[in-house]
């Protein structure tokens, strides 16, 4: 959660004041000397912030390491009051905060007992056989993605995928279409349509294809997937122009897949 989301809990203040003794106080911060680029990378701050540091090796507070992991290991917001726990790590200047908690993120990315890493990498897992509070994703507390693997598909013989940018430049698409399909004869059996840069995510549309399942890849059919997909579009000012332009991407797309006149 955004720090200043918390600064603006009801009691949230009140409550740090009550633990801790200190009001807290929500500043930037300057992270410009923890990426310093020095010469010797073994004197850089953001090196001896390294929780694996060889240079200054994690020492003391066991026992608040300890307590800490566990209790990030715990702590979890109910779907019935959707509360989420807060601890804080306070202290003077110099007693090793920082470190602690670096020492800490460090701990939680580990194996742990029931979820162990394969010898020869990471953990693989499939989000439909995993349970997790999170809405997008099966990541369990402590856990991060680090890559994605996609299974062999009959349908990924004859996909393609189309990014149209502002400039070459550009990473980003102002409307990207990935598609892919099986026909027979002309008749599509199979299909699967996905779109960026209309969403805030990437967005697979049931919709457009349906309008092609089962109907011979025309300029007819292809006509309708790309109303379908933009029926309930609600564009703004400034993007409206997308409207249009993802249906000539998805035209252009599927025609290249053996679309016909």
């Amino acid at each position: 959660m955004p720090a200043a989301r918390l600064f603006a809990s009801p009691g949230f203040t009140d409550t740090v004041t009550t633990v801790t003794g200190m009001t807290p106080q929500l500043q930037p911060a300057d992270l410009r000397l923890l990426l310093d680029d020095v010469p010797d990378p073994r004197l850089s701050k953001s090196y001896l912030l390294n929780a694996q540091s060889a240079v200054v090796p994690m020492t003391g507070m066991t026992a608040q390491l300890d307590a800490l992991e566990a209790w990030c290991r715990t702590s979890r917001p109910t779907a019935v009051t959707a509360v989420t726990a807060v601890t804080a790590v306070t202290g003077i200047v110099g007693v090793g905060k920082t470190r602690l908690i670096t020492e800490l993120i460090h701990r939680l990315g580990q194996p742990r007992p029931g979820n162990p890493r394969p010898a020869d990498g990471p953990a693989v897992a499939s989000p439909t056989t995993r349970s997790s509070s999170h809405p997008e994703t099966a990541l369990r507390h402590g856990e991060m993605i680090n890559g994605v693997e996609i299974p062999a598909s009959r349908l990924a013989r004859n996909s393609r995928y189309l990014k149209l940018r502002d400039r070459a430049s550009f990473e980003f698409a102002v409307v990207s279409v990935a598609a892919a399909l099986t026909l027979r004869g002309q008749v599509v059996t199979d299909v699967r349509l996905a779109f960026g840069g209309i969403a805030p995510k990437p967005w697979r549309s049931p919709q457009a294809e349906q309008a092609l399942r089962g109907r011979p890849l025309t300029e007819s059919s292809i006509a309708a997937a790309g109303r379908a997909l933009v029926r309930d579009a609600k564009p703004h000012e400034h993007n409206a122009f997308k409207v249009e332009l993802v249906q000539r991407a998805l035209a252009d797309v599927l025609k290249s897949l053996g679309g016909r006149r």
